[in-house]
């Protein structure tokens, strides 16, 4: 349970009034962006509509114990497409709900998605893949460590970053069947070369709406001693490996 970590002290964004729901928190976290937060569980996910000119995109579509669309339509009239940063049922449980649903050409994270979502309404993204709203372009980033087919999705004019489960403060999970530390740490390597020109927004997928660009960092110099035996094990729990950094944590299978 991500909610659940005993990292450092989750990054929280400025504060400012945040708009109630039963189940969700929502707060404007950028001009661009609505966060919308599942806290009231331990996994603590957390879903950004990004707001463009002539369309919405929503980043992931949370676990679907509650109706994250009628919350979208209650704050754009625009058409919405779901942009999936992986496929596991935290992220993927509002699917259902949506016409449109865009995820990465990988066919673990196809198969994840054909039990509960019409194949012919699945749209398959490529690495690289630019999608544009007039001069609002959002570049597919293939981060594959987590899942095979995870990504992040960068906004460059604004330099908002969204991660998914690839970076957020807390347990970062390649201990999964379908998880690949090698991968991991190239991803994370592309995500630390991307901040050296720029400086970064995150948004994670678990704990809290923002970060800092610093927590790509930690990533990665913690993956980067943990393959190269320079980083010592926190604990065991049943079959795994923790090792924890300062704001979050890793885990690996034994």
């Amino acid at each position: 349970m991500r909610g659940n970590w005993a990292a450092g002290a989750i990054l929280q964004p400025k504060k400012e009034p945040m708009r109630t729901h039963p189940w969700f928190t929502v707060k404007k976290v950028h001009p661009h962006v609505v966060a919308i937060a599942e806290f009231l569980h331990d996994e603590k996910v957390i879903s950004y509509l990004l707001l463009g000119k002539k369309q919405a995109y929503l980043i992931d579509t949370g676990m679907g114990r509650a109706n994250i669309a009628s919350v979208v339509k209650q704050i754009t009239h625009l058409p919405v497409f779901v942009l999936l940063t992986h496929s596991h049922w935290d992220h993927s449980g509002g699917v259902s709900l949506f016409l449109s649903v865009y995820v990465f050409d990988h066919p673990w994270e196809q198969q994840q998605l054909h039990t509960t979502y019409p194949k012919k309404r699945l749209y398959l993204l490529k690495d690289k893949q630019l999608l544009l709203d007039g001069d609002l372009a959002i570049q597919v980033l293939h981060t594959p460590g987590h899942t095979p087919g995870s990504v992040c999705y960068y906004v460059p004019k604004y330099h908002l970053l969204f991660t998914g489960d690839t970076l957020y403060p807390g347990p970062l999970y390649a201990h999964l069947p379908e998880s690949d530390v090698s991968s991991y740490i190239q991803s994370l390597l592309r995500l630390e070369t991307l901040t050296k020109d720029s400086l970064v927004q995150v948004f994670p997928g678990h704990n809290c709406m923002t970060a800092s660009s610093a927590l790509i960092h930690e990533a990665y110099t913690g993956f980067s001693a943990l393959l190269q035996g320079r980083l010592a094990v926190s604990r065991v729990i049943r079959h795994t490996k923790v090792y924890t950094l300062d704001t979050l944590s890793i885990v690996i299978s034994i």
